[in-house]
Parts: structure tokens; sequence; C-alpha cells
């Protein structure tokens, strides 16, 4: 796996890639490494279910109610299809910013 990221050449005459473009890079790999998986990419602001149904939990646990609950908005979600199943199963959440954007 590392000597393929390794072969992965990114703009690099961008100096501080946005989110969109670094996002389509790893998009691009990512999709050539899980081709003909049950692993599927999904990107543009999707929503996860996990964070929506653990939202849905503390909610429930903290004031007895669950009205209006929505999951976080994730720039590219990777899940899996379940093989007894017609759920699939939410594998990582990938959020992409800007190299200037501070993460403090």
């Amino acid at each position: 796996m590392e000597s393929l990221m390794d072969m992965v050449q990114f703009k690099k005459n961008i100096r501080d890639p946005s989110e969109t473009e670094s996002l389509t890079a790893w998009y691009n790999v990512l999709s050539v490494l899980f081709r003909n998986t049950r692993i599927e990419l999904r990107i543009g602001e999707t929503i996860s279910e996990s964070s929506k149904n653990e939202r849905r939990e503390n909610e429930m646990a903290e004031s007895g109610t669950s009205r209006n609950v929505f999951g976080m908005k994730i720039d590219m979600l990777v899940k899996a299809d379940c093989q007894d199943s017609l759920q699939s199963v939410e594998l990582a959440a990938n959020e992409f910013k800007r190299e200037s954007v501070s993460v403090e």
C-alpha cells in the first residue's frame, strides 16, 4: 500500500490545494483500490447514519426525546455492503480541509 501511495502524483504545483482538489485526488486513488469490492465511496457532503444514530441516542439519554436529529455531513464516506443484509456499514468518515486551515 505504501509503495502504491508513493506512485500517486498529486499536483505539486498547487501550494494550498482546495478541499475539493484534495478530496478528488484521494477519491481517485481509493476508487481504484476498492474497485470490484463491496466497498463504496460516497462524496459530496454525505450524511453519516452512524453519527445520526449516536446523536439520537445521546438526545434520548439527556432529554428523553429525539426529534429533528441530523447526522454529520461528511466529505467522503467509506461504506461496505453487508453480505447477509440490505444495510451497509460505515467504515470511515473523511473530512478534507486546506492546508492553511488551522487545526486549533
